[in-house]
């Protein structure tokens, strides 16, 4: 069965940034190219700017799409539920802090287990305390908090 899931949200997020930033720009920068056409400025200074633009987007674009895509029909496998007990946060500079979650589930045979969750929550808010339903990625091995 599907589920909503925190890592879906992100990557979606992410695409939309990308999407938004990098296409307007490369737009504007092949607009700016098309009066120059009939000028006695060489084509590859008049198009280098736009193709760059596009080959560093690219690639961060595609990427959030694929990842989106993985996430929004992945079938999680031992989903569970389980108490938020801690955070763990990386922090990427300018690009922001990221957080995942160590949640304490019970095994089928009664033992008490911790995981880590994806790092893919923005904010640690209202999590800490609360019971989540958390399911595994069968591809990756990653635990996921799902919606």
């Amino acid at each position: 069965m599907k589920r909503e899931n925190a890592a879906k949200r992100y990557y979606k997020k992410n695409m939309i940034a990308f999407i938004a930033v990098f296409v307007p720009l490369d737009l504007l920068f092949w607009l700016i190219t098309l009066p120059f056409l009939n000028s006695t400025v060489s084509r590859f200074d008049l198009f280098i700017y736009p193709i760059v633009l596009a080959l560093v987007g690219i690639p961060f674009i595609i990427y959030n799409i694929v990842q989106y895509v993985h996430y929004s029909n992945v079938r999680f496998v031992s989903i569970q539920r389980g108490k938020v007990v801690n955070s763990d946060s990386h922090n990427y500079g300018r690009y922001g802090t990221y957080v995942g979650f160590l949640v304490e589930i019970e095994n089928e045979i009664g033992e008490k287990k911790t995981i880590m969750t994806k790092h893919c929550h923005t904010k640690a808010d209202g999590y800490f305390g609360l019971y989540v339903t958390v399911g595994q990625d069968p591809s990756t091995g990653d635990w996921i908090i799902l919606e």
